[in-house]
């Protein structure tokens, strides 16, 4: 059963109109994204991500491709690392992009940062050679997805799929290869570099405004928000 999140995505995607064609729109994403348990958006780290999300979804099609939040990664009762957004083709399970998400005004900082997690991954996933299929998978009852790799049985993926796809289980290995993308993506400031960033959608004032905005009680008094802005 889909979530009302996919639900309304899939509504907006049938529309057959660019979500982000023209100048970012801080009532668009709150329309998007209200109905969001509170816990969801508390903060702008959270929200970041999920316009992160919202992009990727504009770019890659739900129809071919999961868009994958907060998966963690290590070895055995080991927690290695934590990925914000992952994008998987559905048809091979191949991993096209890995997608970390920075929310700080610091870019110096947060592209450094960046950096040590996405060089962490890829260096995972070079020396296990995680090229596992479907066959391979174990999956436990709370959602693990693990694939025994060489010698080291303890080896395991946790995937928090049903906000993905608004499905049950996974019940899949992710397939990283050489064409795999490691990339990260934050709000920029006009006047200062980049720092290799892919630009989110909303600059740091209008995430500000978007977090306010849905962390109010009363979808009045955030539009009221919104309008003194």
């Amino acid at each position: 059963m889909k979530s009302p999140f996919i639900k309304l995505l899939v509504f907006w995607f049938s529309l057959a109109t660019p979500l982000f064609a023209s100048k970012s729109d801080v009532l668009k994403f709150y329309h998007l994204l209200k109905d969001l348990p509170k816990s969801e958006v508390a903060v702008k780290g959270q929200v970041c991500e999920k316009i992160a999300m919202l992009q990727m979804m504009n770019k890659y099609s739900p129809e071919d491709y999961s868009i994958v939040p907060n998966v963690t990664y290590g070895t055995g009762k080991i927690l290695l690392g934590e990925l914000d957004l992952l994008v998987v083709k559905k048809t091979d399970h191949k991993v096209m992009m890995v997608l970390e998400v920075k929310c700080r005004k610091d870019l110096r900082k947060s592209a450094k940062k960046a950096k040590e997690q996405l060089e962490r991954i890829k260096s995972f996933t070079d020396v296990y050679g995680l090229l596992a299929s479907s066959d391979e998978s174990q999956m436990s009852v709370d959602g693990d997805v693990g694939a025994d790799v060489g010698d080291d049985s303890d080896w395991y993926i946790h995937f928090e799929m049903e906000e993905a796809e608004g499905e049950d289980s996974p019940g899949y290995m992710p397939v990283f290869d050489l064409e795999t993308r490691y990339l990260a993506i934050s709000p920029l400031i006009k006047t200062r570099k980049s720092h290799g960033f892919l630009p989110l959608a909303l600059s740091f004032e209008e995430v500000d405004l978007l977090t306010k905005m849905l962390n109010q009680q009363d979808e009045q008094d955030a539009l009221r928000i919104c309008k003194r802005y």
